[in-house]
């Protein structure tokens, strides 16, 4: 009996934020596969790899949320204009980049502030753009520092699940079966500190929408959705919870 292959939500649950990795390097045909992913985006995204960097010093910082990295050598950092819809779709990239280096045996971890910016050199297409986030690339360590296990403990200590997302007032049992797989596949999302801070109303006529606070999670959560459900993403706007 042929055995059935894992659904995006599978893929989802299993993944994992990795901070530490080991000195192996990337192969080409990898590494030119994961640039394949950042590509196509809009002009005022630009994405820059940087495969090698022996020094280390990139993530040389320490964040009580994130713990230490450890031989970070490959990371993407990518820059946008700062508008919503640009950090939407950067959002919506950085899982295109997140599973598609799972499903090849990589490991990564998206920051928005777990570097040093002082090593970083611009771009000359990035010129006016900032830095909306970098994303540690490599093959991930089996060993990890009791600091780290802490850190990632505390931080899921309260895995949320499609009922966490909902609006106030919103019961699990009115959400079709078919959008619900979307919901869920969201909260298996990655999310910074495990937040997700985004919530899915359904209005009197029963549309679904969302409400974000984030625009860049925004995106990861719309790429998630979208993957598992075979749906578009509800209509969404950018407002605090």
């Amino acid at each position: 009996m042929t055995a059935m292959s894992p659904t995006i939500h599978d893929e989802l649950k299993l993944r994992r934020s990795i901070r530490e990795f080991t000195k192996d390097l990337i192969p080409c045909g990898i590494r030119e596969r994961l640039m394949e992913k950042a590509m196509g985006c809009r002009d005022s995204i630009v994405f820059k790899f940087v495969w090698d960097d022996e020094s280390g010093n990139m993530f040389n910082v320490f964040r009580r949320s994130y713990g230490m990295f450890k031989n970070v050598r490959n990371y993407a950092i990518c820059y946008t204009s700062g508008c919503n819809d640009d950090l939407i779709e950067a959002g919506y990239i950085s899982m295109s980049l997140t599973m598609e280096a799972m499903r090849l045996g990589i490991g990564t971890c998206i920051t928005t502030g777990s570097y040093d910016p002082s090593h970083i050199i611009p771009e000359p297409d990035s010129h006016g753009l900032k830095i909306a986030y970098v994303m540690a690339i490599g093959y991930a360590s089996p060993k990890s520092r009791i600091i780290n296990r802490i850190g990632f403990r505390l931080m899921h200590r309260h895995n949320m699940n499609a009922a966490d997302l909902l609006a106030d007032g919103t019961h699990i049992g009115s959400i079709p079966d078919n959008i619900l797989i979307g919901i869920e596949a969201v909260a298996s999302a990655p999310s910074a500190y495990n937040r997700h801070p985004l919530r899915f109303y359904i209005g009197d006529d029963g549309r679904i929408s969302v409400r974000s606070s984030s625009p860049l999670e925004l995106g990861i959560a719309k790429w998630a959705y979208e993957a598992a459900s075979g749906l578009p993403f509800p209509s969404a706007n950018i407002s605090p919870l």
